[in-house]
């Protein structure tokens, strides 16, 4: 088996690691800090409640979902 060699790089000052073999342009995910996945994660979870929303428009039965959680939000969380 050939010897594995590989150019390390971080675009955003070491919070990901990709690596890619010399002279190509594909690179891999090496590693990711926690900061880093969570933020991912929030961003997700919001793209997320996005399209629920979105859905919701052309969707009655998910439309009153929402309505029946903002109820229930409102009930339980809002301070006046």
């Amino acid at each position: 088996m050939a010897d594995q060699r590989y150019v390390y790089e971080s675009p955003d000052g070491g919070h990901t690691i990709y690596r890619r073999h010399p002279g190509k342009l594909d690179r891999e995910l090496v590693s990711i800090d926690q900061e880093t996945q969570d933020k991912l994660a929030a961003l997700k979870e919001d793209k997320l409640w996005g399209d629920i929303r979105r859905r919701a428009q052309q969707d009655p039965a998910l439309q009153q979902m929402l309505d029946q959680l903002r109820i229930y939000y409102s009930l339980k969380y809002a301070k006046d």
